[in-house]
């Protein structure tokens, strides 16, 4: 049976405040659709590491009118610069122009994109609870009722995971679909104290550096707007995947070691970063295969929650808000049942191609034996100063337009 209320009439409940649910609720109420974001832990805005937005996500930001806002916390990205351990470049291409796309790439602290779109929803109204895990729910006619661990419940017109690879609305919605996986990667990640000030001039600031190794690969870039703050990101294969307990176990110390001894040969500032930092951020990498369906009756999936992405595809954040500004007009201009197929076929073929580029980035810079690593410098250096930027183009060039 297919639902006739207006936007206005609407009660929509999100599992799951980090950016894309907290997205999802402004562009919801840009439609005139009330919302309440439910979150499993206390609100939290000081998680995560350094990340980039790409123009495609800074486009979707620009409709909530926060783009400027975030490009004056971060740092503008114009190049992306790929070299090997020992400092050889093997190539250089854009990271997006305002020319061409609207906006650059930004980089900045994922933190601060949360907090900036979880301020902007307190300034609308928008209604949150925190320390509220789902257990379940169930569908009632044209109603959803959430479950939570607490033993309260919510009502709404539907339920929108946005609850991250390991979403709960996804396990009830699709009991015997695909699971995260772990991909035998693991990902340590931190800050550079702003105190060391040495590679400021070294032309890096507007660029993603990432350098690749026979084991592995190390990236940085600037993440902050006037004094610059660097962060950086080390990836490395462990067959074995590390439970939380053994990587809790791992003083910043024995990290600062182990990282020291794997990057022990590569170019500057490889070894500096990690020296001068003021923490670490560790972390295994999940990927979930292909979903058969972003939807199941009164449900409906967003963001990692439909389609966990690699962070070698560097879209996670971009993607996700692409998803919330599409989904939230389609449930402005259709009933439920066709906005989310509309929502699914628009969006589905894209993300899961920008994911098989992820793993097949991963691929390449972190499983590479020696030889496939030399074999992949030399088709690096051939193939992107001639086809680099047009094979972002792609993903940079997306864009919805909120009135049609």
């Amino acid at each position: 049976m297919v639902t006739n209320k207006s936007a206005h009439e609407q009660q929509a409940i999100i599992i799951g405040s980090g950016i894309a649910g907290a997205a999802t609720a402004l562009f919801l109420k840009k439609a005139g659709i009330k919302a309440t974001v439910y979150e499993a832990y206390p609100r939290l805005t000081t998680i995560g590491g350094a990340m980039s937005l790409g123009p495609n996500g800074m486009n979707v930001l620009a409709e909530l009118g926060l783009a400027e806002k975030l490009k004056s916390q971060g740092a503008p990205l114009e190049r992306l610069h790929f070299r090997n351990q020992t400092g050889k470049r093997l190539a250089e291409t854009s990271s997006g122009t305002v020319e061409k796309y609207g906006y650059t790439s930004v980089a900045l602290h994922r933190s601060a994109l949360l907090e900036l779109v979880l301020n902007e929803a307190d300034r609308q109204g928008i209604a949150f609870e925190y320390e509220k895990r789902l257990t379940g729910y169930t569908q009632q006619g044209n109603q959803v009722v959430a479950q939570f661990e607490d033993g309260s419940t919510a009502t709404g017109d539907y339920i929108i995971g946005a609850d991250g690879i390991h979403s709960q609305v996804r396990s009830v919605m699709l009991p015997n679909g695909p699971k995260p996986e772990y991909t035998g990667h693991v990902a340590i990640g931190g800050f550079v104290d702003e105190n060391y000030r040495d590679w400021d001039n070294s032309g890096d600031l507007k660029k993603t550096v990432l350098t690749f190794g026979p084991e592995g690969s190390f990236g940085y870039c600037n993440t902050k707007s006037g004094v610059p703050q660097w962060g950086w990101w080390s990836t490395y294969g462990q067959a074995k995947e590390p439970t939380k307990a053994e990587l809790d176990a791992f003083t910043d110390e024995q990290l600062e070691q182990m990282l020291l001894k794997r990057h022990a040969s590569w170019v500057a500032p490889v070894k500096e970063f990690i020296q001068h930092s003021i923490m670490f951020i560790k972390t295994p990498i999940y990927d979930v295969p292909a979903l058969p369906t972003w939807h199941v009756g009164r449900a409906v999936l967003i963001g990692d929650a439909a389609h966990a992405m690699s962070p070698h595809a560097g879209q996670g954040a971009s993607v996700a808000l692409e998803d919330a500004m599409y989904l939230a007009k389609m449930l402005r201009d259709y009933p439920f049942e066709q906005a989310v197929e509309r929502y699914q076929t628009a969006r589905k073929a894209r993300a899961e191609k920008i994911c098989k580029t992820g793993r097949d980035n991963a691929a390449r810079q972190v499983d590479a034996t020696p030889a496939q690593a030399r074999m992949r410098d030399m088709v690096m250096s051939i193939i992107l100063p001639l086809m680099g930027d047009r094979m972002q183009d792609w993903i940079f060039k997306y864009k919805i337009n909120w009135e049609d």
